[in-house]
């Protein structure tokens, strides 16, 4: 009783209670006022151009898309290197083939019928009714006997875009297209009207379109906004642990990718 009445410390109060009782007042505080006009300047242009650095991503390449959904168009035939979709897929191929004898006749036979040229020399003397991967084929040397080709020593250089695919592209692609893949204009008797991409698609909008723009709105107020220690360490976190929600493209992207072959392994079968 009398140690109480002094002023120290009762042997039944909790210690923790008393610590917690003289332990500092934690005062919410704003972060850009902390650190000045200056940097809180500086972080709002980075977080501004962020935006528009994702604004960008999502909303650019819808032009180059090819074959297209739903399009009549396709790729174009020369790889040209663009930094605007969220997949491209370009061919690489070269190819070099020697033909005698009556190979050499049919390949011939094939060149004239597809290229108007039994010995094609590339874009040199080209038909110009001729498709456009005629102009990648040139053959080196052409041996014809009574106007029959008897040799043939050519190569075929191939450089063409298979795809190219925006973000909204990959959106309305999965959105529209529908579960049999003859089905491309939506009138074919083998459509089904069932769309199985439209749940991904709906992924792929909430998590890589609207979420990335929320996550930097929130970083912002957390910035700006007078807080606690423990409400933005708190907050920060979980902008952290959700934050990576924003490679859902990817995800989906990975979903979407044909199944592997399965793998033959050796064993007994009973």
């Amino acid at each position: 009783m009398s140690s109480s009445l002094n002023g120290a410390e009762s042997p039944t109060e909790s210690p923790t209670r008393y610590r917690r009782a003289g332990a500092p007042r934690k005062v919410a505080s704003s972060l850009a006022r902390d650190v000045g006009p200056c940097l809180s300047s500086l972080v709002s242009l980075l977080l501004l151009a962020a935006h528009l650095l994702f604004c960008y991503g999502q909303l650019v390449g819808k032009a180059d898309d090819c074959p297209g959904f739903n399009n009549s168009h396709g790729c174009p035939p020369e790889v040209v290197q663009r930094a605007n979709s969220m997949m491209e897929v370009d061919l690489h191929a070269r190819l070099a083939y020697h033909a005698d004898g009556p190979l050499a006749m049919l390949t011939a036979l094939v060149e004239d019928a597809a290229c108007h040229a039994r010995c094609p020399a590339g874009e040199e003397g080209l038909d110009p009714g001729a498709p456009p991967l005629c102009s990648k084929v040139s053959c080196d040397e052409c041996v014809e006997v009574l106007g029959v080709t008897s040799m043939q020593h050519c190569r075929a250089e191939i450089e063409m875009p298979v795809a190219h695919m925006s973000y909204l592209y990959a959106v309305t692609q999965l959105w529209g297209q529908d579960a049999s893949p003859l089905c491309q204009r939506g009138d074919e008797p083998t459509c089904t009207h069932q769309y199985p991409g439209r749940p991904a698609s709906a992924v792929l909008v909430v998590f890589s379109f609207i979420w990335p723009h929320v996550k930097l709105l929130l970083l912002h107020l957390f910035f700006y906004a007078p807080l606690t220690p423990l409400l933005r360490r708190n907050g920060n976190y979980w902008l952290a642990f959700f934050g990576k929600w924003t490679l859902a493209d990817v995800l989906v992207m990975y979903a979407q990718r044909p199944d592997p072959a399965p793998s033959r392994k050796g064993g007994c079968t009973g």
